[in-house]
């Protein structure tokens, strides 16, 4: 399966009071494929988390095709609460709230693992408190140039133990100089569970949970890749990974997705170049 991903226009209009004139619309170019990946720093605990859900639910349906959002359930407000059947805390999920180090509190969001120029004092944090920034941080990422493309495609090797290879073709669309990284996580969609919730004013035991890092595949920082990525050249990666089945409801097939990014981690860089995703279906 050839994952291909064509990029409409995307028409922002800013209204002033009626003594503004109307700015011209801002578009995107309609060659790039650039995808940004949102990663939701969250939590069944955190109240206003939900609200910062919604939002990137929101910016993802309005640049569809664009973006990908991984839910991470890591240290902070993770803990299950009163009415929980699951616990979204992993391994990986509490080594990247770390890695990712939003101890300004939550939500929060990393864009492509980018520290903004403006972050002052950040401390290292790639992660920005609340919901406000969203779309202009994302409108940002999208609007630079892609420099890595992502193919991909999966097989089944043994349906019945729920047994898949995972395919990715990579290559540099410029001569990229780095320490690059390739990512592999799953993630699980539709999830109903009891959620702290200050837009329904308390627990929600019928909260819909979407992109709960479940798993990561490779390693959590990422495989290596190269350090030199010639224009034009492929590289191949494949992973083979048996999806748990459990008693308990979850890791649902028709629910997973197979996220897929490209990072440069040379220096104290950890940006994301491009990222892809793939339905088990």
């Amino acid at each position: 399966m050839k994952i291909s991903i064509i990029y409409t226009l995307l028409v922002f209009i800013v209204i002033g009071c009626t003594e503004t004139p109307v700015v011209l619309p801002q578009k995107l170019d309609p060659a790039s494929g650039k995808v940004v990946l949102l990663e939701d720093l969250t939590g069944v605990d955190c109240s206003n988390c939900p609200q910062a859900a919604l939002r990137l639910e929101e910016i993802a349906e309005e640049f569809s095709g664009s973006i990908i959002v991984v839910g991470i359930h890591g240290t902070q407000q993770t803990k299950p609460i009163e009415g929980s059947n699951y616990d979204f805390r992993n391994e990986d999920a509490i080594f990247l709230e770390e890695y990712l180090r939003p101890w300004l509190g939550k939500p929060a969001v990393a864009f492509n693992r980018r520290r903004f120029s403006d972050q002052q004092g950040a401390n290292g944090n790639l992660s920005l408190i609340g919901v406000t920034q969203i779309a202009t941080r994302t409108e940002e990422l999208l609007l630079e140039r892609q420099t890595v493309n992502i193919e991909s495609t999966f097989t089944w090797l043994n349906e019945e133990e729920r047994t898949i290879e995972i395919f990715a073709g990579i290559k540099a669309l410029e001569d990229l100089e780095g320490e690059f990284n390739v990512n592999v996580m799953i993630t699980e969609s539709h999830i109903i569970d009891a959620q702290n919730n200050a837009l329904t004013g308390g627990i929600d035991l019928d909260y819909e949970h979407n992109h709960v890092l479940r798993d990561v595949i490779s390693n959590t920082t990422g495989d290596q890749l190269d350090t030199f990525l010639p224009k034009d050249a492929l590289f191949n990666k494949s992973w083979t990974y048996t999806i748990p089945q459990t008693p308990d409801g979850l890791w649902v097939i028709e629910n997973l997705e197979i996220v897929i990014f490209v990072s440069n981690i040379a220096g104290d860089s950890k940006e994301i170049l491009q990222a892809n995703k793939l339905k088990l279906l």
